[in-house]
């Protein structure tokens, strides 16, 4: 394994959950995702046809599968439980 934003834990591909990825996901480097590393950054300053100054919409960095940083972390994949299975919780609702 290779220290590439695909094989990372903050890596968030486009229109799929990181949980789900396979190699199969790879496309030679170039699926694209967030990187989630850090929280979102602030738009850039716009303005708008009055003049108005406004920021745009925060977002996270857009990262390719293929990129590298220093803050890389082995995604490990945990298998979701629920409640009952995590907890050992059961719960029942009653209807009056």
């Amino acid at each position: 394994m290779t220290r590439l934003c695909f094989h990372c834990q903050f890596f968030s591909p486009f229109g799929k959950d990181g949980a789900d990825l396979t190699e199969a996901d790879w496309n030679f480097g170039e699926l694209e995702g967030f990187c989630q590393r850090q929280p979102p950054e602030p738009g850039e300053m716009l303005e708008d046809e009055r003049g108005e100054k406004y920021t745009a919409c925060s977002s996270y960095p857009e990262v390719f599968a293929c990129d590298w940083c220093g803050e890389f972390r082995k995604r490990v994949v945990v298998p979701y439980r629920g409640p009952e299975e995590a907890f050992g919780v059961t719960s029942t609702i009653v209807c009056l």
